[in-house]
């Protein structure tokens, strides 16, 4: 099984700071951001941010085949280890066998 999470951005340019609907914002979604970093070959680190203003797709899948097994969406802000952990107790509910 492998676990991960992956950024959805929404249409909406912005937050609503006026929380009401208009039509013109994402009421549900929120700013997100994912840091990488890694070594170059000659030893120097190196840094990327992504950030972006949506969700996020947190997937549980079986590595083998390539298949879903559980999946949640929330907002951007939303760290990827507590809904990892969040999503392995509800396999545990649901499909102990899996485990």
């Amino acid at each position: 099984m492998a676990i991960d999470s992956k950024a959805i951005k929404s249409y909406a340019a912005k937050k609503n700071k006026n929380e009401k609907e208009d039509g013109r914002r994402d009421l549900d979604a929120d700013y997100g951001k994912k840091v990488y970093r890694g070594t170059r070959e000659d030893g120097t680190r190196w840094e990327k941010i992504v950030k972006w203003f949506g969700y996020k797709l947190h997937l549980i899948v079986d590595a083998s085949y390539e298949l879903p097994i559980m999946f949640s969406v929330t907002k951007a802000n939303v760290p990827d280890i507590n809904e990892a952990h969040h999503l392995l107790e509800k396999m545990e509910e649901r499909q102990p066998e899996i485990l």
